[in-house]
């Protein structure tokens, strides 16, 4: 990889974010070239890719996404992309808040439908090749989204975020014709309103030394039914989970800073920076300080 950035990003439409949907496009003309350095948001993120190919780093994982193909960011996930093409490269990027999905259902339901987007870990796709998409409901979604990006016609902001949430819907429809809907089939959705709120309790306050207890208590459950609920809906512990986040933006610390390994540990929750090492070589398959030296 290198660090030369020669790319070029433009958002057609900041006010949009204000609904909780984003768009923007990004072009690269050298291979390596970073288009999108480490970040993470509560977003659920998908590119588009319309020219040449991409190095994507998501989480633990690291694929390339050719023209035509589509690729999605879970919620609260780390990743980065890097050019990998000689010449010419662009992606279209979209972005929804897993709010504007909720706003949309019953509350307790919608928690159901948000989970798909916003669980790592699970057995559901986030990349689709090109030849998957041919003459599928899920690409007539996206070249909505892109005919409205290349016409802003009159109620374009109402256009852009219905061809959002279609996207979601589409894929949550190919999901249950492919079979893959069992993950959240057996629990209460009640109980996965309860846990979505948890998660965003714990996203928001990772950094803090907050326990089990505190967060049953911020989403009105027992300690007990908690952390069984928890378990149940998300495939991870509280401790498990909570950890992910922690080593998701510690990465993006090590990535993007020049601060120590133990200062980044203690920003990011962890009180001790041996259990820090051992917790992220057990999550990324190395120690922290191998990752910084082989970037």
């Amino acid at each position: 990889m290198t660090n030369e950035r020669e790319y070029y990003i433009e958002s057609p439409n900041n006010n949009l974010a204000k609904s909780g949907v984003e768009y923007l496009t990004s072009r690269a003309s050298t291979r390596g070239a970073c288009t999108a350095s480490a970040h993470i948001h509560e977003s659920i993120e998908f590119l588009y890719i319309t020219e040449g190919s991409f190095d994507i780093f998501v989480d633990d994982e690291e694929f390339i996404a050719s023209a035509g193909d589509l690729v999605m960011f879970r919620s609260n996930s780390i990743h980065r992309i890097y050019s990998a093409s000689d010449g010419k490269s662009s992606y279209l990027v979209f972005k929804i808040k897993p709010s504007v999905l909720l706003e949309l259902a019953d509350p307790d339901r919608g928690a159901t439908y948000v989970m798909r987007f916003v669980l790592t870990g699970v057995k559901a796709k986030t990349l689709w090749k090109k030849e998957e998409l041919d003459d599928s409901p899920i690409l007539d979604c996206v070249n909505a989204l892109v005919r409205e990006i290349s016409t802003s016609e009159p109620v374009h902001d109402v256009a852009v975020k219905t061809a959002m949430v279609s996207l979601l819907v589409s894929i949550l429809r190919d999901d249950a014709k492919n079979g893959s809907t069992a993950l959240l089939s057996a629990v209460n959705f009640s109980s996965a309103h309860q846990i979505y709120k948890a998660m965003n309790y714990i996203n928001k306050n990772y950094a803090k030394s907050i326990t089990v207890a505190d967060c049953a208590a911020a989403v009105s459950m027992s300690y007990s039914y908690f952390s069984r609920t928890f378990k149940e809906i998300t495939g991870k512990s509280f401790k498990n989970y909570l950890t992910e986040i922690r080593i998701n933006h510690a990465e993006r610390e090590i990535l993007l800073t020049d601060k120590s390994i133990t200062e980044i540990s203690f920003e990011c929750g962890f009180n001790d920076v041996s259990y820090f090492i051992s917790q992220y070589k057990a999550a990324r398959g190395k120690t922290p300080h191998r990752f910084r030296r082989e970037l």
